[in-house]
């Protein structure tokens, strides 16, 4: 029988939270004699378009000049705005037409994250193509029938998991899974709706965090990326140290490991934390558990630049939800609390060895995807296959 489970109240703190609209965190859940617990949104996902090109065009014509996409250069940052950006792509996929693409012979991208690919040092032997030879100005009718043959359930993309459990797999990503999953995203991080995001941003595009998650909700909303060719590590994290010194954002995303290498530079540079918390809505974590030390630490560097706590959330996901399936949409004291379904989402919890093993069901009936061995749920979000296998999901796991 299901239940309307209560909404729950953000923790009382010591200090004011710094107001955003976050989106509804109230579940249903629903016990089974088995011991099985279903647990879902009782709001519907919100309709959402058929090919995520549907937004570029649709901000290309609202906010030609806005910036899209920005990359620092030697002399300052070098920026595409959403009208420039759509008239590339066009000219791209009028030159990708000719080069007899399919989803069985698809394109392999090798690049790490840029607004564009520069071919350096030709293989010798091997035919290539500079990038500015696909950028050249050519008819592009051809381009506009293609994309007008694009639907839900056409492949986006092939999206290699990470390999940190395994093996890598290509994961089918099609129009519906990253279009379906960006209304979810927006149905939780809901501000984005009146305040479009400005992020800085590392996380690698050939990942479902960077690719789909932070670059589809950037397009998807009409903000702005500015592409941080930093990373977490020593000798790197500067980069980003600069880059955020200099832009101030509204949501902020990195890994456990990239907190843990920021905070002596915001302990000792004022300048940067003024710049980093001035307008900052969300702080964000995901990828592994976060030190509630650091956790703690990141909320009192706040009040201590701003006069208020910044909302410090986090999700759980994967290649094949594309990526947001869970959510925690309030302030929270334990760095460990990951949330509950998003619209569109049913989390299942099966008893397993004394303990509830949760699970992430297809809307699909009969289809079960199982990541990690431990979480599955249902959503139009989902992938339906495994590139690399003719099997059912129901019947394999991802360990």
């Amino acid at each position: 029988m299901a239940t309307q489970v209560k909404v729950r109240r953000p923790e009382t703190a010591a200090a004011a939270v710094r107001a955003v609209r976050l989106g509804p965190r109230d579940v249903v859940s629903e016990r089974r004699s088995d011991g099985t617990i279903l647990l879902r949104s009782p709001h519907p996902l919100a309709p959402y378009p058929a090919k995520l090109t549907e937004r570029l065009e649709y901000w290309a014509a609202a906010a030609p000049a806005r910036t899209f996409l920005a990359q620092r250069t030697p002399s300052g940052w070098r920026k595409l705005g959403y009208g420039e950006t759509l008239d590339c792509v066009r000219r791209i996929g009028a030159a990708l037409l000719r080069r007899d693409l399919s989803r069985e012979r698809p394109l392999v991208i090798l690049s790490g994250n840029d607004k564009a690919v520069v071919t350096r040092n030709p293989i010798a032997d091997r035919a290539t193509t500079s990038f500015e030879t696909l950028l050249a100005p050519r008819a592009t009718g051809e381009a506009e029938t293609a994309h007008a043959s694009v639907g839900p359930d056409t492949i986006a993309k092939f999206l290699f998991t990470s390999g940190s459990t395994g093996t890598p797999k290509a994961v089918i990503n099609t129009q519906r899974m990253w279009c379906s999953n960006q209304a979810m995203i927006l149905s939780q991080l809901a501000f984005f709706a009146e305040e479009p995001p400005v992020i800085v941003d590392w996380a690698p595009w050939h990942h479902t965090a960077g690719g789909n998650h932070n670059f589809g909700f950037v397009l998807y909303n009409g903000g702005t990326l500015y592409i941080d060719e930093g990373k977490p590590v020593p000798g790197a994290i500067e980069t980003t140290v600069k880059n955020l010194r200099e832009i101030p954002t509204n949501w902020y995303f990195t890994v456990p490991k990239g907190y843990e290498a920021l905070l002596p530079y915001f302990r000792a540079d004022a300048e940067l934390r003024k710049t980093f918390f001035r307008k900052l809505k969300v702080l964000w974590f995901a990828g592994a558990a976060l030190a509630q030390s650091v956790f703690d630490e990141m909320q009192e560097l706040a009040l201590a630049a701003c006069g208020e706590r910044i909302m410090f959330l986090t999700g759980l996901g994967s290649t094949e939800t594309a990526p947001m399936a869970i959510a925690r949409m309030w302030q929270s004291k334990d760095s460990t609390n990951m949330g509950v379904p998003v619209p569109g989402v049913e989390l299942k919890l099966v008893p397993s060895h004394g303990k509830l093993r949760s699970i992430i069901d297809l809307l699909t009936p009969g289809l079960v995807f199982a990541a990690d061995g431990q979480t599955y749920a249902r959503a139009s979000s989902l992938m339906r296959a495994m590139s690399s296998s003719p099997e059912p999901i129901a019947t394999r796991s991802v360990r």
